[in-house]
């Protein structure tokens, strides 16, 4: 299977892989993200004399194309909110939360003078209903599972490779 820059999608011999994915809709699509990333060790390697680009390479698969999925010629998103459903109260029997920063809520222990739980309080929370894009991005390499890995050192290899 190959793909045009449209999207189109072609049959071959060749196998790929499709990830299929709702992004944040102000997220950048994956191969804009690796190409800027990849840009920048440009500039650095030109600036430093150094040659990070060729070497970061191979540890990073190849995004044959990316795009946003659209049906009939219109973007497939979901909607956003009415501007009146931006706040949600929250109920919690048994806890209270107390803001630890803005946007977020830590939940507060029961009370230590009499070993009860404190009233619980409603509160509430702004929180932006952020709308999805629908897209799709093509990679060259197909990759083995780790459960069909065979030799417990490439494995554990991978595991540890993952964990760091």
């Amino acid at each position: 299977m190959s793909t045009s820059d449209d999207g189109e999608i072609t049959l071959s011999d060749v196998y790929h892989v499709l990830k299929d994915v709702w992004l944040y809709s102000d997220s950048k699509g994956e191969k804009a993200i690796q190409d800027d990333i990849f840009r920048r060790l440009g500039v650095a390697d030109k600036k430093y004399g150094s040659d990070h680009q060729s070497e970061a390479r191979p540890y990073f698969v190849t995004i044959l194309n990316d795009w946003k999925v659209a049906f009939e010629g219109t973007s497939d998103e979901t909607p956003g909110l009415p501007s009146h459903w931006s706040a949600a109260s929250i109920t919690r029997p048994g806890a209270t939360f107390g803001p630890v920063a803005s946007g977020s809520l830590r939940a507060v222990t029961p009370s230590h003078d009499s070993g009860q739980p404190s009233t619980p309080k409603t509160i509430n929370v702004d929180h932006k209903h952020h709308p999805r894009q629908h897209y799709r991005t093509v990679y060259k390499e197909v990759c083995k599972s780790i459960y069909d890995i065979e030799d417990y050192e490439i494995a554990l290899q991978a595991l540890i490779g993952n964990l760091l």
